[in-house]
């Protein structure tokens, strides 16, 4: 599962989260459960790993602009992001 809200994560290190991510782990130390995630994504075998409310949490705590802006300067790193925007959708069917 994706959780942009904490993502950004250089490396493991603790001296390296970011604050929401701090926040975010601390839930899940709190209730007794192992965290085990990469920059953006949090892995689980089933739904009874997860701190649901820590993930609900850290999904409120994000401004929706703020998101926004994120997910935009994410794109630009991509290819089709430095492409940029010329080319128009086509309007009508999309298989002929």
């Amino acid at each position: 599962m994706a959780v942009r809200c904490v993502a950004g994560l250089p490396d493991a290190r603790e001296e390296a989260l970011t604050p929401n991510a701090k926040t975010f782990k601390a839930a899940f130390d709190k209730a007794g459960k192992k965290l085990d995630m990469g920059k953006s994504c949090v892995r689980f075998k089933s739904v009874d790993d997860l701190e649901l409310e820590a993930i609900g949490d850290a999904i409120a705590a994000m401004p929706v602009d703020d998101y926004i802006a994120y997910y935009e300067k994410s794109r630009l790193r991509t290819k089709a992001g430095q492409r940029g925007s010329s080319k128009t959708k086509k309007s009508g069917p999309r298989y002929r």
